[in-house]
């Protein structure tokens, strides 16, 4: 029986229709858990709410891939390299310092994800324990058998390329002297 309140608030310019979603599952009078119909439609809307975040998050990651190639291809423009000390050092902390937003901004959007998959396992749990569930909530969110996840692929990226950009501002700040 699932008697605590789940929140699940979803911002403004993430949404289509521009609202917040809350969900509260909570215990009724009379002691038992709420109507199966309730808890598949918000299945529904979380689900839809995670293939939303989802799509942030993948956006969020491809976005700032394209810009830190760009301001890589703003070092390696001219015929000679290093390029200009000044341009070199300007360059780089930009780069770091949009690596960090970035970090940030990715690690925002996993955990929302993750959060929004914790809320689909439990009302799934809810659902399954009733007999109104077919499928066990295992087989859709399973870890995969062996390698990286992608979620790790992108934590790592995001913090490699941070330290990529504060030694190439180390670098061109000595060269600069």
């Amino acid at each position: 029986m699932l008697s605590t309140r789940l929140w699940l608030s979803c911002c403004g310019r993430h949404c289509a229709d521009r609202r917040r979603l809350v969900m509260v599952l909570s215990s009724s009078a009379d002691g038992g858990g709420p109507a199966p119909e309730r808890l598949e439609h918000q299945l529904q809307l979380i689900v839809a709410s995670r293939v939303g975040e989802d799509q942030i998050a993948w956006t969020i990651f491809s976005v700032f891939w394209a810009a830190s190639v760009l301001l890589v291809g703003v070092l390696f423009q001219g015929p000679s390299f290093p390029p200009d000390p000044a341009l070199g050092f300007t360059v780089s902390l930009v780069g770091a310092l949009m690596s960090i937003a970035w970090a940030l901004t990715q690690q925002r959007a996993l955990v929302h994800l993750e959060r929004h998959e914790e809320l689909i396992k439990s009302i799934e749990t809810e659902l399954s324990r009733d007999g109104h569930l077919r499928v066990e909530h295992q087989l859709s969110m399973q870890q995969p058998p062996s390698g990286w996840r992608a979620r790790t692929i992108m934590r790592v990226s995001c913090w490699a390329a941070v330290c990529a950009w504060l030694l190439s501002v180390i670098v061109f700040a000595g060269v600069w002297r």
